[in-house]
């Protein structure tokens, strides 16, 4: 059964898919290069993508899952709530203020 889309449940704050793939790449002790080079992608690809001037496509979604185990459909999820967010009114996660007084 589908859904209508409803923008008061979208966050505030856009998190792009590159924020992420840096995360994952940290957990795995993996560089952009190896990245790149697993999936057969020059490293610029790799490098737009976590610098977040670009999205990850569906080629790249696919290959992220085959090397990565994430979904490919996780990927392109991703990008698309961070867009939808945008348009929305939310703001980039890069562009926020940092908790002052985080839990510790």
């Amino acid at each position: 059964m589908a859904t209508d889309f409803n923008p008061n449940i979208l966050p505030d704050i856009a998190f792009h898919p590159g924020e992420f793939l840096r995360d994952d790449l940290n957990a795995l002790e993996m560089t952009p290069e190896e990245l790149a080079r697993r999936i057969g992608q020059p490293v610029e690809v790799i490098n737009d993508i976590l610098d977040e001037k670009a999205m990850i496509t569906e080629p790249l979604a696919l290959a992220l899952e085959r090397v990565l185990g994430t979904p490919a459909q996780s990927w392109l999820n991703l990008g698309e709530l961070h867009r939808l967010v945008l348009e929305n009114g939310g703001r980039r996660a890069s562009d926020a203020t940092p908790l002052e007084h985080a839990p510790q």
